[in-house]
């Protein structure tokens, strides 16, 4: 049970239940949808109580919609703040740290290994030689950087083609870790 109570454990089952929360059932579009079913229930309600204390200086309508608009803000912000790299989670070929995986990725795994061009990675001394950079890396999971992550990483982008080795997504990086909440 140590594993339990481990920070980094419960940082990435927090990350995870977030993650799929935001992809389901509290999806911007679950969460929009429910709030207009349930604004068409009450419109009824709402013209009673207008009819009979009149204090209301927009129409209902009109407040739903700012409502809306309100919500789709803090929903925006909360993903935000619920980055995956305050929880010390790396996805797997992002290795430019922006919270996708692009083009971008691979032309810096390239530009590395063809160029020597040196940039900084998102952990530790940020040298693609450190062992957490060469995991974020290592979208093959061989144990190297080469060409072959590149390869992979853009046919992953354009083919629909199999997902990071061991078809994890995320890894937990301990001298990667922020805060988490």
């Amino acid at each position: 049970m140590k594993v339990l109570r481990s920070f980094s454990f419960a940082c990435v089952v927090w990350a995870i239940v977030v993650a799929e929360l935001r992809r389901g059932a509290l999806s911007n579009e679950r969460v929009l949808g429910f709030i207009d079913r349930n604004a068409a229930r009450l419109a009824e309600a709402a013209r009673r109580d207008h009819a009979r204390w009149g204090i209301h200086r927009e129409s209902y309508q009109q407040n739903v919609a700012e409502f809306l608009t309100w919500i789709e803000r803090r929903l925006a912000w909360m993903d935000g703040q619920l980055r995956d790299d305050d929880m010390g989670l790396r996805r797997i070929g992002d290795v430019d740290n922006d919270g996708i995986r692009s083009i971008t990725d691979a032309v810096i795994i390239l530009q590395h290994l063809f160029l020597g061009v040196e940039r900084d990675f998102p952990c530790a001394d940020g040298s693609p030689a450190d062992p957490a950079n060469l995991r974020i890396g290592d979208f093959n999971d061989d144990g190297t950087l080469s060409i072959a992550d590149a390869v992979g990483l853009l046919v992953f982008l354009f083919h629909e083609g199999q997902p990071p080795a061991l078809g994890a997504d995320r890894l937990v990086f301990e001298d990667c870790i922020g805060v988490c909440l």
